[in-house]
């Protein structure tokens, strides 16, 4: 797992920005943010980010982690498996959330929606911010399932707990 940097001052700000107050306009910075955090991105074959809920992303009008993954994609020469990997049921925001309850929020929440599209690759998920981990645990047990040979995490941001 890599972050970027910590989830706080001008990084936090950045990202509530882009998730709160819509600033499409963020992401590909804070994308070349993240791919300058990690070495290695050539030892990767393609970019999964992590879905939102249909009704979610419709709400918010994107997905942020997709925006994300796009602006390191470019930079790395890398594709996005977009759509590839869903979010089955909607669940409750993890920021509202105890470690314990974030575990049982997304706890089979995540879906491949295309069976073997995994298989032998070598894949980074990519999300805005990890704070216990439970998302990405979840959506990496999902691509595991499918065949994938390991999943890697690329995150903007890492929160203290």
């Amino acid at each position: 797992m890599r972050a970027a940097g910590p989830y706080s001052g001008a990084l936090k700000r950045a990202i509530w920005k882009l998730k709160y107050e819509k600033r499409r306009d963020l992401a590909t910075p804070l994308g070349l943010l993240m791919a300058g955090s990690v070495e290695g991105l050539g030892t990767v074959d393609a970019l999964v980010p992590v879905p939102l809920h249909p009704r979610k992303e419709a709400e918010r009008g994107f997905n942020q982690s997709l925006l994300l993954a796009r602006a390191v994609a470019e930079e790395a020469r890398l594709g996005v498996l977009a759509g590839k990997l869903t979010r089955v049921r909607e669940t409750l925001p993890q920021n509202k959330l105890n470690p314990g309850r974030r575990r049982q929020n997304v706890e089979g929440a995540f879906a491949v929606a295309e069976r073997r599209v995994f298989a032998g690759r070598r894949i980074l998920l990519v999300d805005d911010v990890l704070t216990t981990g439970s998302t990405a645990m979840e959506c990496s047990k999902a691509i595991m399932a499918d065949g994938a040979e390991n999943v890697d995490v690329l995150v903007c941001a890492i929160a203290g707990g």
